[in-house]
């Protein structure tokens, strides 16, 4: 079974330039952005040769943003400081000889006074074929088994599996939200399946465009992102946690990789693919317009979030080295850059750190601020990561190579990762408990529902629960599930077709459940019957299925 990675390969090189944004021109397009950038190196290396600051000034008035901006500003700082005391002015260059060497285009991470190289233990739970995404109810951990059409509860206090759930085929993507409930993607029944609790089992949610891979969680709304058709363009739909209901937000160029969903902002990476590079699309949260930021240096776009910033991490094509980028809150370009000495495979990011997983399973941890080095971990373990996240003070590392082998499809937790701090494993919290008190509160005003609504959390939503056996279609309407049929309100399975009595009429025979006249052919409806209606043939029209109403455009289950 291949990888995320190789299946967006393996799209991007079947769909080779058929991506690119409508009314581009390829080869135009590409002319034009090698001419900008050829030309602004130019300039930079003028400005370089020189080295003085009306150079420089000069350099930014006409490139005020982007990398070689900010090189350029890094050299006027250097200029403006004093020599320092404790080493001796460096000798004047001869005349006619360039300034001194600029440092490199992507410099290695500084390391701040404790940073550290660690070897730490891993704990290696074995979990089904091909796991792909995690995610954290509060207690439990998940994994999302896509070659096993399941999902994994993994308790951290014991260290092993404690229950696996059945879901759809290929489920790819894993979410939590605050008040615990799990959700699962999968990505090719196209549906959403949620876990309320640890006793239940993992039921149909809401059904999403085609081939959805990608999904996240933030302000009670699910964000998912579909390939439309598995090679076409993209979509961005988000579905209600409240109610089930589906919405589309924007069309998305295609090559999604991974999505974040952070400071009212919807941050979705793409590969570089078609000739196009790689970048991310900035789409708000409630108006549905995005940005494109600018190219990024690196190929397969991995994000992470926290309050102030995104960082995209990757590497360049066909290259061992990583690449991270920094994306302030309030912007919509990468303003910081650091260059790491293995590619990045995955990444997470707490308030203050940022946590990347090497390819080869060296874990850096840098700082969130400015992007020094705070600590390289490295484990006895041959990992391949393809998720990680950060549960205080343990990391949980996805990693899978690609096959059958259960020694190769494990989670790893790792404690202790915390500069400065000691192993010590997690500890879920207490289950709640019911307290007795000898008197009870005084109880608010309890809500009341009108008809067709129902209590969530305090709060009056639609009735949407289409009930077992049927699932809800994007524009809210309950549909029965393949061989099940609406009958009384309810979706019941179909029953085989049973020999009944020929009580025909002398002059016919029964045929096909139908009495028919001998010399008539098969019985057709004179009409075609659309919006889930049936042809009656004691009405002799079309008409809803038992249990449906008429709205004048479609059949409802009223």
């Amino acid at each position: 079974m291949p990888t995320r990675f190789a299946k967006f390969l393996f799209v991007s090189t079947l769909s080779l330039g058929l991506f690119a944004p409508p009314g581009f021109d390829h080869q135009s397009g590409a002319a034009l952005a090698q001419d900008a950038a050829a030309s602004e190196r130019q300039a930079f290396e003028a400005a370089k040769e020189l080295g003085t600051v009306e150079a420089w000034d000069a350099f930014l008035t006409n490139y005020p943003k982007g990398f070689y901006s900010d090189l350029a500003r890094a050299y006027v700082k250097k200029l403006a400081e004093p020599a320092a005391a404790a080493a001796p002015a460096p000798a004047a260059p001869a005349p006619g000889q360039p300034a001194a060497a600029a440092p490199p285009a992507s410099a290695p991470p500084k390391s701040g006074p404790a940073a550290d190289s660690v070897t730490l233990g891993a704990t290696a739970i074995r979990v089904g074929k091909w796991p792909e995404r995690a995610a954290f109810d509060g207690r439990s951990l998940w994994v999302s088994e896509s070659g096993a059409r399941s999902i994994a509860q993994i308790d951290l206090e014991t260290r092993s599996v404690e229950q696996r759930l059945k879901v759809g085929r290929l489920p790819v993507d894993m979410v939590a939200t605050e008040n615990g409930t799990v959700y699962a993607l999968s990505e090719t029944d196209n549906m959403i399946y949620a876990v309320a609790s640890v006793e239940a089992k993992a039921g149909e949610y809401a059904e999403v465009p085609r081939c959805a891979d990608i999904m996240a969680y933030a302000d009670n709304n699910l964000w998912v992102v579909s390939n439309l058709d598995c090679s076409a363009p993209a979509v961005l739909t988000r579905v209600s946690h409240l109610n089930g209901r589906t919405a589309k937000v924007a069309d998305l160029t295609a090559g999604p990789t991974d999505m974040k969903v952070e400071h009212g902002r919807v941050y979705v990476g793409h590969m570089g693919v078609g000739g196009r590079a790689a970048f991310v699309s900035i789409v708000d949260a409630k108006s549905g317009s995005s940005v494109a930021t600018s190219d990024l240096p690196l190929h397969y776009p991995r994000l992470a979030a926290n309050a102030r910033a995104v960082f995209v991490g990757g590497a360049p094509l066909d290259s061992n080295t990583g690449v991270i980028v920094k994306i302030a809150s309030e912007e919509t370009d990468f303003a910081a850059r650091v260059q790491l000495p293995e590619a990045i495979a995955a990444l997470a990011a707490t308030e203050d750190y940022v946590i990347a997983a090497g390819r080869q399973g060296t874990i850096f941890v840098l700082s969130a601020t400015d992007f020094s080095m705070v600590r390289t971990i490295r484990t006895a373990t041959s990992m391949e990561p393809h998720d990680i996240l950060a549960i205080g003070g343990t990391l949980a590392v996805v990693s899978s190579r690609g096959n059958e082998v259960a020694a190769d499809n494990v989670v790893y937790l790792i404690d202790g990762w915390v500069p400065g701090s000691v192993a010590v494993p997690f500890v879920p919290p207490p289950a709640a408990q019911k307290v007795v008190r000898d008197r009870e509160p005084e109880r608010a005003a309890e809500v009341k529902c009108a008809k067709n609504y129902k209590k969530v959390r305090g709060e009056c939503v639609m009735l949407q629960n289409c009930g077992a056996n049927a699932y809800r279609s994007p524009e809210g309407d309950c549909y029965c599930n393949k061989n099940y049929d609406m009958k009384n309100g309810k979706c019941v399975r179909r029953q085989a077709k049973r020999p009944v009595a020929d009580n025909c009429p002398g002059d016919s025979v029964l045929k096909n459940g139908k009495c028919v006249k001998e010399d008539e052919p098969d019985f057709k409806p004179p009409v075609k019957c659309t919006g889930g209606q049936l042809y009656s043939l004691s009405q002799q029209r079309c008409a809803c299925q038992d249990g449906l109403k008429w709205n004048g455009q479609r059949c409802y289950l009223p």
